[in-house]
């Protein structure tokens, strides 16, 4: 699957001046070696990043906006907000080289093992924006007006750092549920299904990795490029041959859509009440830990049955707070040119705001709605089913490790209920959104 890349300039703030390295071998010859300090000449080295990934969409802070699928959307991208760290590297645990960096340091203590976090903040990392006009990364420091460059420290060119990115939308971060130790730095969180959650690292150096990512690494000389290998990660000295982080970003969640379309001329006066998913809420998330293939979010296995929920609208026309559905809102009409035997066929309705939960093999459903009594116009009856969701059988919906098929994070489905009045709805699913898989059709069982 082709990757998607943005180039894009941090701009960030840091106390430290320059951090103490380790001793490499071979050494940095003098010829190659810039003692110059960035914060007091003003020649130093900035950080700059550049993001990649499968299926990278920003994703708006606020509470239920989800998923950005058009990335071109400028009003809701420039809201986004991501968090930035950078660690010293651990090259080696078992070598000669062998140092573990400390998670508990921070940049403002001048300490030489955390390169960026927030200054003012203990628990998050350095918060940033993307200006989607110009590609930068803007910091949104409290205590400035203006972005500020973060250096790398240039006195000590051979210091490896491990950048890493997350992004969680809407969700209080404090001491009651933040944590960061020598583990790493991690959160516990509880969701309401309106949240997306998106973590990066940066991408570990190989000489594969580097030759297809940089087009002028293979132009360097031998000597230069053994140097970089030997930090073996992002450096002042990588950055002096534009070898600059490249931040692997990926959803953590599923994405569900809900659509009801018209089964038959019975459909009319349909008022959907309460649409729910049973899924899990709360667990441990971890956005710096130096073994990257742990940057995940591990659930308690609890449960509970979550609303499909709507988002009000602002006086300026964006998306505002969720609420719960307004049955009244999301009609839908039969007409006699619709198809009869085929109704995903015909026109359907988008219910509520999307639902963004932890991924699964399965999802238990319950759709309840009501319809206006032909014989009594002011009486209702109701409609109540239970079904259970099963995960596409695809290739693109397996997962690799268990090689169960699974509703898979980073991909969205689209949940179709067809409407035939007083019966209950008939339910398909379709693969579709964040990363692109063909799409299907599967019949929902009802749960039993």
């Amino acid at each position: 699957m082709a990757l998607w890349m943005m180039t894009v300039a941090v701009m960030l703030g840091c106390s430290s001046e320059s951090y103490p390295g380790i001793d490499y071998e071979p050494e940095i010859p003098d010829a190659l070696r810039n003692d110059e300090s960035g914060r007091s000449t003003g020649k130093g080295l900035p950080v700059s990043l550049s993001v990649s990934g499968p299926s990278f969409q920003i994703t708006n802070v606020s509470r239920g906006q989800g998923p950005l699928d058009d990335v071109a959307n400028v009003a809701r991208f420039k809201d986004a907000r991501f968090y930035v760290f950078a660690f010293r590297d651990n090259p080696d645990d078992q070598g000669p080289f062998a140092y573990n960096p400390s998670f508990k340091q921070h940049s403002k203590d001048d300490n030489p093992d955390c390169l960026i976090d927030d200054s003012d903040n203990e628990w998050l990392g350095m918060p940033a924006r993307i200006d989607i006009e110009s590609g930068a990364i803007h910091m949104l420091r409290k205590n400035l007006r203006v972005d500020s460059i973060l250096y790398y420290g240039t006195r000590h060119q051979d210091i490896g750092y491990n950048f890493y990115v997350y992004h969680i939308d809407d969700v209080n971060i404090d001491a009651t549920n933040a944590h960061r130790d020598e583990t790493g730095i991690y959160y516990d969180l509880e969701l309401d299904g309106t949240q997306d959650i998106m973590t990066g690292h940066s991408i570990r150096f190989t000489d594969e990795m580097l030759r297809n990512n940089y087009p002028g690494y293979s132009d360097l000389s031998l000597e230069t490029r053994n140097h970089i290998m030997n930090i073996g990660n992002y450096s002042a000295y990588s950055s002096n041959y534009d070898v600059n982080p490249i931040i692997y970003m990926r959803h953590l969640l599923t994405q569900l859509k809900f659509y009801a379309y018209p089964g038959d001329k019975s459909c009319k006066d349909i008022e959907f009440k309460d649409i729910q998913i049973e899924a899990r809420y709360k667990g441990r998330l971890y956005v710096v830990k130096v073994d990257v293939s742990k940057l995940d979010f591990s659930f308690d296995e609890s449960k509970m049955f979550i609303p499909l929920m709507e988002p009000s609208i602002n006086e300026d026309g964006t998306k505002g707070t969720y609420q719960p559905l307004t049955p009244e809102k999301y009609k839908i009409d039969w007409s006699e040119d619709m198809d009869k035997t085929d109704w995903t066929k015909n026109p359907g309705v988008h219910l509520g705001g999307d639902m963004i939960l932890p991924p699964e093999t399965t999802f238990h459903l319950k759709v309840a709605y009501q319809q206006k009594n032909n014989a009594d116009p002011i009486s209702y009856r109701s409609v109540e089913a239970d079904y259970l969701l099963m995960a596409p059988e695809l290739e693109e919906s397996r997962d690799e490790v268990t090689g169960e098929f699974c509703f898979l994070p980073g991909k969205s489905y689209v949940v179709k209920l067809g409407i035939f009045g007083g019966r209950t709805p008939e339910v398909e699913v379709s693969l579709d959104g964040w990363q692109e898989g063909g799409e299907i059709e599967i019949g929902g069982d009802e749960f039993e």
